[in-house]
């Protein structure tokens, strides 16, 4: 599972230290963030190292960068709603690579603080081995993007979900991460694939290779509309709620191709709501002290196929333990 190892690939040649660039750590929080944007607009491979940034506002990531961050820390003092760490917002081929580096809201207090926020119709993003704590919001919010990569990410402690999907998002993959203890305001999911209409879903989320524990609201929320969403190779541990739970609109608004595969469930298991069932296969998964679970079958434990007329469920392979 999570395992935040060396940054694969070596530093490209053209990239700059910020202390290169006149950064000194006396700087106030609003002028750190004035010269990260300004440094950001003229130099695409950035380094932060053995810093710790305070910053008070949004920084702006552009097209073709790459910051790569190691043993660095930067925190965000605002209280304000709508602040993140760093904004991905309408741009393409960005990398944001850590090695023991964090992000961290000091005072996380309003839904939308996010670390990291990706929208505005960005492509090709990919986020790797970064430490997301204490944000007021979301780790992670996202929106309107193609082609997204979350890898070898620690999030924790964030107070409204781990990672969202909001909608409109193709091709979304979530790696080898860690998320643990979301808890503050609702819904407090590790991941959350928000979406409830049908114009504005998400679509091609692989969720695989995870660790999810001590989530208030559960593990992962899938919302009526999201389709071909494949969770796999995943540990689920004491979540406080369901570990997966899929959700239901009348009147046939369900989630549509969700695979659930290999994955280990201890103490919460899955929950599906609705009185009707649409597209969804559970196969191969480990279940202690856990279960199957919809609104209205209590236990689904000892069905080893079911397909109700009005969809598709199948229940296979599963090993059960109490």
């Amino acid at each position: 599972l999570y395992n935040n190892t060396l940054i694969a690939e070596l530093v490209p040649e053209d990239t700059v230290n910020i202390k290169q660039l006149g950064y000194i750590n006396t700087m106030t929080a609003g002028d750190t963030v004035t010269f990260l944007n300004n440094s950001l607009s003229k130099y695409s491979n950035i380094l932060i190292k053995d810093e710790t940034l305070t910053t008070n506002d949004t920084v702006s990531v552009n097209d073709n960068q790459k910051i790569l961050l190691e043993n660095a820390k930067i925190h965000n003092t605002s209280v304000d709603n709508k602040k993140y760490i760093f904004s991905i917002n309408g741009v393409s081929n960005v990398e944001i690579k850590g090695l023991g580096s964090e992000l961290y809201f000091d005072k996380p207090s309003q839904p939308q603080q996010a670390c990291i926020k990706i929208g505005g119709t960005s492509s090709n993003i990919s986020i790797y081995g970064v430490d997301l704590k204490s944000a007021g919001g979301d780790g992670i919010t996202a929106s309107d993007t193609t082609n997204v990569t979350i890898e070898n990410c620690f999030i924790y402690n964030s107070r409204r979900n781990g990672i969202s999907l909001i909608g409109n998002i193709d091709k979304f993959i979530i790696r080898n991460c860690k998320i643990t203890n979301t808890s503050g305001t609702n819904p407090q999911y590790a991941i959350d694939l928000e979406t409830w209409e049908d114009e504005s879903y998400n679509n091609n989320v692989l969720i695989e290779n995870c660790y999810f524990s001590g989530n208030t609201g559960g593990a992962i929320d899938i919302m009526p509309y999201n389709t071909n969403i494949t969770i796999r190779n995943n540990e689920f541990n004491n979540n406080l709620l369901n570990s997966v739970i899929t959700q239901a609109k009348a009147p046939n608004g369900y989630p549509k191709n969700v695979i659930i595969d290999n994955n280990s469930f201890t103490t919460k298991g899955i929950y599906i709501r609705g009185t009707q069932y649409a597209e969804y296969t559970i196969t191969n998964n480990k279940f202690n002290t856990a279960g199957i679970t919809t609104e209205t079958e209590s236990d689904l434990s000892n069905f080893y196929n079911v397909a109700p007329k009005d969809g598709s469920l199948i229940i296979k392979n599963n090993i059960f333990k109490n």
